[in-house]
């Protein structure tokens, strides 16, 4: 699908939303006299953070993305994460740039502009796109051949995905006549109605059928393109590669696949557990170590098998939180646990628990993000009852993840609890991005200040 229309549409939505927020800033900002201190002695220095933490914060939420253009509140949404996120990590500059002040005065009178000039932005650019694009020149005339299910799917797309500048024009039924009749109707309807593309939705044409639909289309510069049924096992982020002449199929798309995208997300791995490693286990290793001992008689680790990529078994580290038991390796910790010391539940609830489990990443055998890794015991068991649950597994696991940022973390008392971490640990291996580690370590840390119900 050709789609310059909302492309050019897209452009022209960063461009003036970029240029509203800097007319901001330069209102609030450098404009005041009162409560800034620039340690460069320019504008500069300001302009270039405050956009530089702007578009970081567009890339993170997928601000622009066609579906948060299509609804209003999809759109609102999406642009009050965008700033939602801006403050916090202007917030954080702030406390950890002490050369630079401003007044909280003139920070909260800045937002509050932001906030409501970006949602009264979008709200009328999206107004006027919808207003005005659906009646200009460059609307699209197409025609669906077919009656059944996937043609239903192809009317609904055309009737409610107006910004792509489609308009449809009629839907032809199956052909219960001769070719030749069918076809000259197609023609002549065609030529009336300036048809610049047939979408072929039926599963009642023979090849030979076809190949005149197509002929046609050809000599008179009309696009054809198919509508293949495959409801029910292909979805949205299914790709097709052509092996010489044969189309393939498949079912998902992994990022992680390629070796590219694995050697990104290992350089972060490296890059981040070290800086972990390197500055904070000097301190904090001893602390818990003396602390641990003290709580508890045992070790301070708790070393134990875990289901790793491909379902391989490896030593996940972790603090031990527990007193020593017999029946760690198949139970998991439960609200108010008896097993769990009281430094164990501070350390749980903190997540310091985990920290051990950056010389897994340095290692290899786990990553900063991905699926959190379960007991092999636990993973056989919901290996048959959970459907989909071994695709977890075609990734690294991870120290947190997508799942335990949305609120899947701890035990799972149920399959249904279950299910939605699968869930969400699958959207995230079809979906994985640089970014969306970024912004899983983001809420990974925001959680532990902010505290969660099922950490325990």
């Amino acid at each position: 699908m050709e789609n310059r229309i909302y492309k050019f549409i897209q452009l022209g939505f960063l461009i003036f939303e970029l240029l509203i927020f800097n007319a901001v800033i330069h209102l609030t900002f450098f404009n005041s006299t009162v409560g800034v201190y620039d340690p460069f002695g320019s504008e500069v220095s300001l302009w270039f953070v405050f956009n530089v933490v702007w578009l970081t914060s567009i890339l993170i939420n997928r601000t622009y993305l066609v579906k948060n253009l299509e609804r209003s509140i999809s759109l609102v949404s999406s642009g009050t994460r965008t700033i939602v996120t801006f403050i916090a990590f202007i917030l954080s500059y702030l406390v950890f740039v002490k050369t630079i002040y401003f007044s909280e005065q003139l920070l909260f009178q800045t937002f509050l502009l932001i906030t409501l000039c970006i949602i009264g932005f979008r709200l009328a650019f999206r107004f006027c796109v919808f207003t005005f694009m659906p009646n200009g020149i460059e609307a699209k005339n197409v025609v669906i051949l077919g009656q059944g299910a996937i043609a239903n799917d192809l009317n609904s797309f055309f009737k409610t995905k107006r910004i792509l500048g489609y308009s449809l024009k009629k839907r032809f039924d199956d052909p219960t006549r001769d070719s030749d009749t069918y076809i000259k109707e197609l023609s002549n309807y065609c030529h009336e109605n300036k048809v610049e593309e047939i979408y072929y939705a039926s599963n009642f044409m023979s090849k030979e059928f076809m190949r005149k639909i197509i002929d046609f289309a050809d000599n008179n510069l009309i696009r054809f393109r198919f509508a293949l049924d495959y409801q029910g096992y292909l979805r949205g982020n299914t790709s097709l590669e052509y092996y010489d002449q044969t189309p393939v199929f498949t079912y998902r798309k992994e990022p992680l696949e390629h070796l590219s995208n694995r050697v990104i997300k290992r350089i972060f791995d490296i890059f981040f557990s070290s800086i972990v490693i390197l500055l904070i286990y000097p301190i904090m290793f001893p602390v818990l170590a003396v602390l641990i001992k003290l709580s508890s008689p045992g070790p301070v680790l708790f070393v134990q098998d875990r289901s790793g990529r491909n379902n391989e078994t490896f030593r996940c580290y972790k603090f031990r939180t527990m007193t020593v038991n017999t029946n760690s390796n198949s139970t998991q910790a439960t609200k108010n646990d008896a097993r769990v010391t009281r430094l164990g539940a501070f350390l749980r609830k903190t997540s310091l628990d985990e920290f051990p489990q950056f010389l897994n990443v340095l290692i290899g055998n786990m990553s900063v993000v991905g699926p959190r890794p379960h007991m092999l015991q636990h993973t056989e068991d919901y290996g048959k009852i959970v459907n989909r649950f071994m695709v977890r597994h075609l990734v690294k696991p991870g120290i947190s993840g997508h799942a335990q940022v949305c609120g899947f973390r701890g035990n799972t008392e149920n399959d249904e609890a279950m299910e939605g971490r699968v869930k969400h640990d699958v959207y995230y291996l079809e979906n994985w991005s640089l970014l969306f580690d970024l912004k899983i370590v983001f809420y990974t840390v925001y959680n532990i200040f902010k505290g969660e119900e099922n950490a325990f």
